[in-house]
C-alpha cells in the first residue's frame, strides 16, 4: 500500500508569524493515503487534563502540541453539507489560531455552491486524492487535482463548480475561527 506522509511545523516562538512548512512526501503512486501530523509547539508547564491527554482521538501530552492519527479518525458534518471534516487538533493545540482538517466528499449528499468568501488571514489547501474545480476572482476556473496546492488569499470571492466522488484535501486556515459571508458575484 502506497503512503503519503504530510507533516506541518509551526514556527514556535511567535504565532503572529504564521510561519510553517508542509513537507509532503510520496512513497509510492498508487494514490493511497496515510497521515502523519505533527506540531512543534511544545509548552511543557502547560498539561492538558488525563482524559484528554489519553484520548483515542488525539495524542496530547503537552499543551500546544498534538498528533493526531488516522487510525479510529471521525468525519463530521461541518461548514458544508456535502462534506465531512476530521478535525486534527490544531485548532484546540493552538487556542484556535490555526484550524486544520481533511476534508472529504459526503457520500449520499447533493452538491450545492454559492458565491462566498472567508474572513481569513491565510487559507490553505492540500489536494490529497481525487480532484476540484472552483471559480476565483480575478482567476477564472481552476482545477486542482491530487498534489495540488491553493493558498486562498484573504476575502477572495469564490465558489466551488465541483468535485470527484472520491475527494480529499487538507485545509489550513487562521484563525481557526474564521467566518464564511455569501456574497452575490464572483
Amino acid at each position: 500500500m502506497g503512503v503519503r506522509l504530510a507533516s506541518i511545523c509551526f514556527d514556535a516562538n511567535n504565532y503572529m508569524d504564521y510561519g510553517f512548512d508542509i513537507s509532503v512526501v510520496n512513497v509510492d503512486a498508487d494514490q493511497s493515503f496515510a497521515p502523519s501530523f505533527s506540531s512543534q509547539w511544545v509548552r511543557p508547564h502547560h498539561r492538558y487534563s488525563q482524559s484528554v491527554r489519553n484520548s483515542k482521538r488525539f495524542t496530547v501530552t503537552t499543551k500546544g502540541f498534538v498528533a493526531s492519527h488516522a487510525a479510529g479518525a471521525a468525519f463530521e458534518r461541518g461548514l458544508r453539507s456535502f462534506y465531512e471534516y476530521r478535525d486534527l487538533g490544531i485548532k484546540a493545540a493552538t487556542d484556535g489560531k490555526v484550524a486544520a482538517h481533511v476534508i472529504r466528499a459526503a457520500q449520499g449528499a447533493e452538491f450545492s455552491s454559492q458565491p462566498h468568501m472567508h474572513k481569513t488571514t491565510f487559507q490553505l489547501v492540500y489536494i490529497l486524492k481525487g480532484w476540484i474545480e472552483f471559480e476565483y476572482e480575478g482567476q477564472g476556473v481552476v482545477r486542482l487535482e491530487a498534489g495540488s496546492c491553493v493558498h486562498q488569499p484573504p476575502e477572495i470571492r469564490h465558489r466551488e463548480l465541483g468535485h470527484s466522488e472520491d475527494i480529499e484535501m487538507l485545509e489550513i486556515v487562521l484563525p481557526g475561527n474564521f467566518t464564511t459571508e455569501q456574497v452575490t458575484t464572483i
